[in-house]
């Protein structure tokens, strides 16, 4: 899941954490600016089925092969009037290129 702020993207996780509490096998991992790296990537080895992030780390990630791009189902844009703004466009355009053609 895609989101404009890490503000956002940690609100959009506490809520995903409350809806999967009772599904067993369910890996959450936020990524965004402004933390970590190297956490990041660590949590990110132990496998994810739900990432969410801002453009820029998700994006960050996918060149450091620490994402693998072709494995993505579905990208959820949230806010996407922001994702599209002046100032987070050609991010946002790059990242959804770096993703293959037939996915949601």
């Amino acid at each position: 899941m895609l989101c404009p702020t890490r503000e956002l993207a940690l609100q959009v996780c506490g809520e995903i954490r409350k809806l999967s509490r009772y599904m067993h096998g369910i890996k959450l991992v936020p990524v965004y600016g402004g933390q970590d790296i190297v956490k990041q990537i660590k949590s990110l080895k132990q496998g994810a089925q739900i990432i969410v992030g801002t453009p820029g780390r998700i994006i960050e990630l996918i060149r450091k092969r620490k994402i693998a791009a072709h494995l993505v189902r579905t990208l959820v844009l949230d806010e996407g009037d922001r994702l599209f703004d002046k100032n987070n466009k050609e991010t946002t355009d790059a990242l959804i290129k770096c993703f293959v053609r037939d996915r949601q």
